[in-house]
This record gives structure tokens, sequence and C-alpha cells, in this order.
């Protein structure tokens, strides 16, 4: 079985792969069948992650019948909670899937997690076969994590509203918006503004900001730190054209509706807004039996630059190996 990833596979090659280092790992010193506790955030059972973790625990488990993987899944804020306190009382799971911004909580004040033994996870072979392994290394120059998810930014499209305006969506999603200048023009055509300049419809939804400031502030050739991840890098001129963009958005254009995360896919599938910006996971959504009737489109975000650099890719799960293991 290939050990080594590919910087451009997909996320589902840089999750089988972790999980082969994983079950490389726990392996050592058992003789008997090994189980690994796996824990993750995907109740949904058609979710696309779940199902390509149910996939590749078959898969390896038909090459390696000594090891049995029993999966565990918790919803939203439960699975956080649950998690930091497992993995504090030491009953956690083997592998468990995590969000980057959250490994600040398993290792301040107090450690509660053992960083990945460069025995077995060379340090200069992860960042060789991981993209951006580089700003996970903690202070302390260790790694807590691998990255295992990459999630790129996509824009939905209701074709409804755009069809109600008359205004022609390519059947094609590469003909989609390529720039921000033509989504903006695009999206103003079927944005619908009151007599007291109230939004009524809007081309765009407000979703995560902080997330659609981020992807801007990488286009426009940024970085969110510097000195080592030490320090923030957003007070930059590629932060500033960043917050003049979306500045631009709601005021000067005022394309985007301030839905916030939570009403954000109700406004877009009841017609309310036109697009929605979001990250790859999200077109899971698409499967959802009240979402099926609508008749909407996925392309990439707009972007900056050149063509090959259409989306930027911000890493969104990664695996850790808790000390219970």
């Amino acid at each position: 079985m290939k050990l080594r990833g590919n910087k451009t596979a997909m996320s589902v090659t840089g999750f089988f792969v972790s999980l082969v280092l994983f079950l490389t790992a726990v392996s050592i010193g058992y003789a008997n069948k090994i189980e690994i506790k796996w824990w993750d955030w995907e109740t949904n059972p058609q979710g696309v992650k779940r199902i390509v973790f149910e996939r590749a625990f078959e898969e390896y488990g038909k090459e390696n019948p000594e090891v049995r993987f029993v999966a565990e899944h918790f919803p939203g804020d439960a699975y956080w909670q649950k998690m930091l306190a497992a993995v504090a009382a030491g009953t956690g799971p083997v592998v468990a899937m995590i969000e980057p911004d959250y490994l600040v909580d398993y290792l301040t004040p107090i450690p509660l997690l053992d960083p990945y033994p460069e025995d077995l996870f060379p340090y200069d072979q992860l960042e060789q076969d991981y993209e951006r392994m580089e700003q996970f290394k903690w202070v302390d120059g260790k790694y807590y994590l691998i990255s295992a998810g990459w999630d790129a930014p996509v824009m939905f499209y209701n074709r409804k509203i755009f069809d109600e305006k008359g205004v022609a969506l390519p059947t094609d999603w590469t003909e989609l918006p390529c720039s921000w200048e033509e989504f903006i023009t695009l999206t103003k055509k079927v944005t619908e503004i009151d007599s007291k300049g109230n939004i009524e419809r809007a081309g765009m939804a407000d979703v995560w900001t902080e997330h659609f400031f981020l992807g801007l502030l990488y286009q426009f050739g940024g970085s969110l730190t510097k000195d080592n991840a030490s320090k923030p890098n957003i007070d930059t001129e590629a932060g500033l054209k960043a917050l003049r963009l979306i500045r631009d958005m709601y005021l000067e254009h005022k394309i985007v509706l301030p839905t916030g995360w939570d009403g954000s896919w109700d406004d877009f599938v009841n017609g309310r807004v036109a697009t929605r910006p979001d990250y790859s996971w999200a077109t899971d959504y698409l499967g959802d039996e009240e979402n099926v009737a609508v008749d909407m489109c996925v392309g990439p975000q707009p972007f900056l630059g050149k063509p090959e650099e259409l989306s930027v890719p911000e890493v969104y799960y990664g695996l850790l190996l808790p000390p219970s293991a």
C-alpha cells in the first residue's frame, strides 16, 4: 500500500494516506488483533467524508484483517466538548479528526497531546508529502496533527433567481464568473433594493466573513502570520485590498445581505440570496432532501491572478493522535 502522499491529490488521498500512517504507528508492539477507535463529527450517513472513511476502513481491513475500526460520530459542538474532555481524561480515541483552529485548546495552557514521533513520522517527509504542514508546527518545533483534508472555496448559484431575472447562467461550471469583477457585475443584475435602500434580494449571502477574508488575503498575495507564525500579518497591503473588496461589495455595489451562518442556507434555498460562498465540504448539502428540488449549481469562487490560481484551498481537517493511543 502506498504510504507517500501526493501534493496534487484530492482530500480523499490525504485522508487515506494519513490513516495508513496512523495504523503503522499504533500497530507496533501489538501481537493480537488491533482495534482502532476513530472519532469524527460526520453524523450524516450519506456525507461524503463518512462514505470516504468507511470505504477506506473496509479496504484497509481486507488487506490487514488483524485491524478493526470502530468509528463513532458526534454532532457539532458536542463533538468538541466530548473530545476535549476525553483527551484530558485519557479516554479519547486512537485517531480523531480536528479542525486546526481547535489545536490550541489541546496544547495550552497544559499540553494534552503527544507530538508525532519523528522516528515513525519523519518531519521532512511530512513536509514533503503534505502541503502547508509547516504552518502547523508548534512553538516547540513539533507536529501534533497531520493535515488530512483540503477545502476549496466554492460558490453556490440558485438558478431560479437568475432565470426569473432573465440572466442566463452557463450550464458548464467552468464558464461561471472567473474574476470578482465579473461576479459583481453578474450578481448586481439579480439584486433587488427597495425605495428605502434596503436589500430585498441579495446577489450574495454573507457567510463566515473571516474565512472569506482569509481567502481574499491569500489571493492578494498576503499571509495570515509572519515570523514563524508568532505574529499576525493582516495589517498589510494585501490585507487592506481584501478588506476594501469586501467593503465595496457591501457599501458600493450593495450585493451582500448580512445573513450570518445560521440563516444563509435557508435564505439561499428560499430565494432571498442568489449566491452563497462556502467551501467544498458544503456540497454535502446538495444531497439533503429539502435541497434536492432546488435548481442550483456550484463552481469555484472567483479569483485574482492566473487561471491555475483559481481557488485557494484551506486546510480544514487534521488527524491527531491522543496519548491514550
